[in-house]
């Protein structure tokens, strides 16, 4: 079962009447717990890191006086001239050395080897060649010289070396030089220079002629190792702060002594931490005794749905963590992008929900976000002012291009409250904040539009874009409608128009009520050929022959078989009341008076009706929009029964229908006032005589050969 699944359930629960309040209670509080379970973690069990060179949006005052290290002062005292020393040229005097060796190498190799010199030359040549430079007659003096020139501890390798085949000899003592190059780039201490040069020794060279490199290797890096120190020179270093002291101001720059001063103080910030989290405890527990106070009075349809509840927690817990990771971000002023999550999630509660409770909802974001972040007043006013406007500038109904406008004129805001926030704080001017201040409006209100089509699939509340697809005629429901209940989509049509006209005369929901009524008769899709309008041949009357009390049964059933139908293409549960409330507890009279026709003509065959079994189980409208509909549903029945085309026909029609429902006491709960019912009687009349109006005779033209329409 998907959460859509889920919330049906929920909802079709709580209209059955089980529990809506302790569900309502245990939203509440599982809210609540979340909402602070997320700021315990953000407070106490992962606390944003202070960093060196990092700026605060908030100001830390001394809780108590404390004496702390001064690591800046203690660096100079211990002689922070003195580091550590890198020689980098050590590099090239190496390579310089090496390639020496390997120049006086071949010498020798050629006093050994002449017969393989590269020109050919012969052995006498080549020892008349190297003569010249040095006496070869005793070849092992040269190799011994060789070895203790570059501290080769093992003259061997360098006979090992002159053993080798000119072109093995070659490849080995380039490889040796790549390997050497690349070591010399590393830090080489002392102590890594020992140990390399270890483990040249032995028979390492013998199997890998190239790790002659290692000889020649030098120490390149000098680490300086400071002298332990005194405890007079510790004391030197010790700094103490008054209680009450600023450690750092809103908008400073962290630097290294303040952070010492905060690493003394930490277990003293996790209780204001502590304390923090329980005011924003205190002030989350009055916000939703607001939110309960204002849904039950004022927006009792949200209120009593607990579905609907749960996806505003649900924004709220979202938004909440978005607002946190934006604070918790490891950037200079990014602080100003916090009111993102306030704005957004104010503009989505506009557009999908309410606007007043928008208000309510964005305020106590700001207000947590504020205070999780430890905001100061400034910036608290920077967020609330971000959380309010969505409810000003937008509503449920505004258009595509006041909701891209608006995007803008929020971004401005923003960066003009910036302006102002550093002007109160005397702030240096930093230009990165007005680009995170604009498009932090601009980005939330389009992160809203972007949302409310996921938000209008699970949920109950109807939105003007869900609204327009209802009403789009190729909805299945109303094409199964069209087409096998005609005359019911004819006259749902006519209804619609009377129920939106009259609606809009007395300040009710039109565009809701419009829909409403042309979905109230989709039950009639069922067993449409027993409703009169979809009759073509009244020789055949599908009733005759039928008991009153099955026929009645059968006109009766298109209300619960509307609302299965309903249940059954997941149609708004705002549509529901249209359904089940048009004919309120109507008494179906046509077939009453049949059974009690029946009944006087033969009283032993045909007992006396039970006007319950011939009565619309209801309940009457309990809304003005379901109150017109049900004017509107029987005024246009009857007209169109009575073929009624003269204009005073027309008007006694509709005050006589209106008259009697009145009798009948069908709209006492509807919240219809005298004067609504006035102006509405005025808009069906309008409507109804406009459409029957007539026509201008034109004598002088034969009937048989014109016709007008």
């Amino acid at each position: 079962m998907n959460l859509r699944e889920r919330l049906d359930r929920w909802r079709k629960r709580e209209a059955s009447g089980g529990n809506a309040g302790w569900h309502r209670v245990a939203v509440a509080l599982l809210f609540y717990a979340l909402v602070l379970g997320i700021m315990y973690l953000h407070l106490i069990v992962f606390p944003k890191p202070i960093q060196v060179g990092m700026v605060l949006p908030y100001t830390i005052y001394a809780p108590l006086e404390f004496t702390y290290t001064d690591s800046e002062l203690l660096s100079k005292i211990m002689g922070s001239e003195k580091s550590d020393a890198h020689y980098p040229e050590v590099r090239g005097r190496v390579l310089q050395n090496f390639d020496k060796f390997v120049t006086e190498l071949w010498d020798l190799y050629a006093l050994k080897h002449p017969e393989n010199m590269e020109d050919g030359s012969t052995a006498a040549e080549a020892g008349e060649t190297v003569q010249g430079i040095d006496d070869p007659v005793n070849l092992d003096l040269r190799i011994s010289s060789l070895a203790r020139e570059y501290e080769i501890t093992d003259p061997n390798v360098l006979e090992f070396l002159l053993n080798q085949e000119r072109e093995t000899l070659n490849s080995n003592l380039v490889f040796a030089r790549q390997l050497l190059d690349t070591r010399m780039q590393e830090m080489i201490t002392p102590t890594k220079l020992r140990t390399l040069t270890d483990g040249a020794v032995g028979t390492l060279i013998y199997t890998s002629p190239q790790e002659v490199y290692n000889y020649f290797l030098r120490a390149n890096f000098l680490p300086y190792e400071r002298e332990p120190l005194s405890d007079e020179d510790r004391q030197l270093a010790m700094m103490t702060v008054t209680k009450g002291s600023v450690i750092v101001a809103e908008g400073q720059l962290v630097t290294q002594n303040i952070k010492d001063q905060l690493v003394t103080i930490d277990k003293h910030l996790v209780r204001q931490h502590l304390r923090t989290l329980g005011g924003i405890g205190l002030f989350l527990l009055i916000g939703l005794l607001i939110w309960q106070a204002y849904l039950s009075r004022q927006n009792p349809q949200i209120y009593a749905d607990t579905s609907v509840l749960i996806q505003i927690s649900g924004l709220f817990l979202i938004f909440l963590l978005i607002g946190l990771v934006i604070g918790r971000l490891p950037f200079n002023y990014f602080y100003y992008g916090v009111t993102f999550a306030a704005s957004a999630l104010a503009a989505v509660i506009v557009m999908a929900f309410d606007n007043h409770l928008s208000v309510y909802v964005g305020v106590v974001m700001a207000a947590v976000l504020s205070m999780g972040l430890n905001f100061e007043g400034n910036l608290l006013l920077y967020t609330l002012c971000g959380s309010i406007l969505p409810s000003v500038v937008l509503s449920a109904d505004c258009k595509r291009t006041t909701q891209v406008a608006f995007a803008f004129l929020l971004g401005m805001l923003n960066t003009l409250l910036a302006l102002l926030v550093i002007a109160i704080t005397v702030e240096t001017q930093q230009w990165p904040i007005y680009p995170i201040a604009f498009l932090s409006g601009v980005l939330a209100t389009f992160f809203a539009i972007g949302l409310l089509p996921l938000v209008e699939i699970f949920n109950s509340q109807i939105t003007p874009t869900k609204l327009f697809e209802l009403a789009n005629q190729e909805n299945e429901v109303l094409k199964r409608l069209k087409h096998e209940a005609p005359g019911t989509w004819m006259h749902s049509q006519m209804v619609a128009e009377l129920t939106e006209q009259a609606c809009k005369a007395i300040g009710a929901e039109d565009a809701l009520a419009k829909v409403g009524a042309l979905y109230h008769d989709i039950g009639k899709i069922k067993r449409s050929g027993f409703f009169a309008e979809n009759i073509t041949d009244l020789t055949k009357n599908p009733h005759e022959g039928l008991p009153a009390e099955t026929s009645a049964r059968i006109i009766k059933d298109h209300v619960s078989d509307g609302l299965a139908l309903a249940e059954d293409a997941r149609l708004p549960a705002r549509l529901l009341p249209f359904i089940r409330e048009h004919h309120g507890t109507y008494l179906i009279r046509y077939f009453y008076d049949k059974a009690m026709k029946a009944h006087q003509q033969d009283p032993a065959k045909n007992p006396e009706p039970d006007e319950r079994k011939f009565r619309y189980e209801g309940p009457i409208p309990q809304t003005r929009e379901s109150g017109v509909l049900m004017l509107a549903d029987v005024t246009e029945a009857v007209i169109r029964a009575r073929g009624a085309h003269e204009l005073d026909e027309v008007r006694e029609v509709i005050d006589s229908v209106i008259t009697q429902k009145i009798e009948e006491r069908q709209l006492v709960d509807s919240g219809l006032t005298l004067g609504d019912i006035e102006r509405i009687r005025e808009t069906f009349e309008s409507i109804l005589c406009a459409q029957r109006h007539q026509r201008v005779s034109y004598p002088e033209y034969e009937r048989n050969k014109f016709n007008f329409h």
